[in-house]
């Protein structure tokens, strides 16, 4: 099984941007995709900035370093110590290979370095009640890595470019103890003002 590291993307210019773009564009619906320019923005003002709260990066092969096998796009919020996944997705040539639980594993070990207390992310909500829907088999892919599903809430989620709000689940991967009432409470100050408890907040076991 292949070694994979993360690269940074800084710059538009680097050679990874063009693959990345190629993987974000067919991983993602354009409804759940940020413009480009929201991207470019970011790597405009990198040389600005001391401290760097958006980071895109590129899994790449550790015994091929500039071949890109994933992408990913992550904020850091610092204040709620979580680690907030806006997207990470593995190329359609090297997927089912065990890599999308290593590159999965790179972020939570980052998490861990930065003495965070969380990862947090969207999620799609399944459509059907197949056990075998796409949707459903990436949330027990989450589970399975120590991810939980929050229930008993809904959430909208929004992008830059025109489309409309759409709903999504909200998982959180505790790397200290965290309650259902104070994962409701992190989701809703990291995700904002659209999550809405409904009821009691509770962790799903089978989606």
């Amino acid at each position: 099984m292949k070694r994979i590291q993360l690269s940074p993307i800084t710059s538009k210019d680097s050679p990874f941007w063009k693959p990345w773009l190629e993987i974000y564009d067919a991983s993602f619906p354009i409804d759940e995709q940020m413009t480009v320019g929201f991207f470019e923005k970011l790597f405009a003002n990198w040389e600005k900035e001391e401290e760097h709260d958006h980071l895109v990066y590129a899994f790449v092969a550790s015994d091929n370093p500039e071949t890109v096998l994933g992408i990913t796009m992550f904020e850091l919020d610092r204040d709620e110590k979580s680690l907030c996944i806006w997207y990470i997705a593995m190329d359609e040539t090297v997927r089912n290979q065990g890599l999308g639980a290593k590159a999965y594993g790179l972020l939570v070990d980052m998490a861990k370095d930065l003495k965070f207390d969380s990862l947090t992310y969207e999620v799609d909500i399944p459509k059907t009640t197949d056990p075998n829907e796409l949707a459903r088999r990436r949330i027990r892919f989450y589970q399975r890595q120590g991810s939980k599903l929050l229930g008993g809430y809904s959430y909208l989620q929004s992008v830059d470019n025109g489309s409309a709000p759409i709903p999504m689940w909200l998982m959180v991967h505790p790397l200290v103890e965290i309650s259902p009432d104070e994962a409701a409470r992190l989701c809703r100050e990291v995700w904002g003002e659209t999550f809405k408890p409904v009821g009691e907040v509770y962790y799903v076991d089978n989606p």
